[in-house]
């Protein structure tokens, strides 16, 4: 009995020490678990730059380009490249950076690009490019009665923003018939601008050999915009009368 005793208690010690040494492993592994640092957070997205070049001028119905190859993103790569012209035509690809686009009016437009990276990041750069009107040139030939005292010949003519010059080029010479001198002619030139200022006036005498008349204008002298006005007047004689109005742009 008392062998047995003593056994049972051995047996109860050893059970008793193998309980307790698991326990401490175990909750020492629970409690170095619950005390690891958590992992970093990835480090936050840094945003890409945008820039583009191109044309900063053209004329009405020209086609322009623009490269926002310049774009770059410090940590990723461009996703989209959004682009807003100014006068309501946009274009967004995915693929490419260089687009073209064609105004339809003359005027002073912001074109602006809009950049996104991979990372959902966005940037926008903008220029304004200016737009001109197209070149205008007319030109004619008349032949002038004498009416003294009354305009035998009125041609309008336009000038818009952005006109850099006016040439005005007029030659004429004394008319004849049959051959037959019929006498002097004088001609009278006057231009007037948008608002009915005369703005260059010149008389001038000849009999058949040719005569030039010529009127330069530059921009400063243009700023008004509007219809200006070429008038001829033949005061004597019977002339044959040609003239070229060249708007530059």
């Amino acid at each position: 009995m008392g062998k047995a005793l003593n056994l049972m208690i051995v047996v109860i010690v050893i059970i008793a020490i193998i309980g307790g040494v698991s326990a401490y492993f175990l909750l020492d592994g629970f409690s170095k678990e619950d005390t690891k640092d958590p992992p970093p957070p990835p480090p936050p997205n840094k945003q890409p730059i945008a820039f583009f070049k191109g044309n900063s001028t053209g004329t009405v119905g020209e086609l322009l380009w623009f490269d926002g190859n310049g774009s770059r993103d410090p940590d990723g790569i461009i996703k989209y490249f959004i682009w807003d012209f100014g006068d309501l035509g946009t274009w967004e690809d995915e693929n490419s950076s260089l687009v073209n686009h064609t105004y339809n009016a003359a005027g002073i437009f912001s074109v602006n690009l809009t950049v996104r990276d991979d990372g959902g990041g966005k940037d926008s750069y903008e220029l304004d490019v200016t737009i001109r009107p197209n070149d205008y040139l007319d030109s004619g030939n008349e032949i002038l009665l004498e009416r003294v005292g009354n305009s035998n010949m009125s041609k309008e003519f336009p000038i818009e923003e952005f006109a850099v010059s006016l040439e005005i080029n007029i030659s004429f010479q004394g008319a004849s018939k049959n051959g037959m001198q019929i006498g002097d002619t004088t001609l009278e030139v006057t231009i007037y601008n948008s608002i009915g200022e005369i703005i260059g006036n010149i008389t001038k005498d000849t009999k058949v050999q040719q005569e030039y008349i010529d009127f330069y204008y530059f921009e400063n002298d243009l700023t008004l915009t509007g219809k200006y006005t070429l008038e001829a007047t033949c005061l004597k004689g019977v002339l044959n009368f040609n003239y070229s109005i060249e708007v530059r742009y």
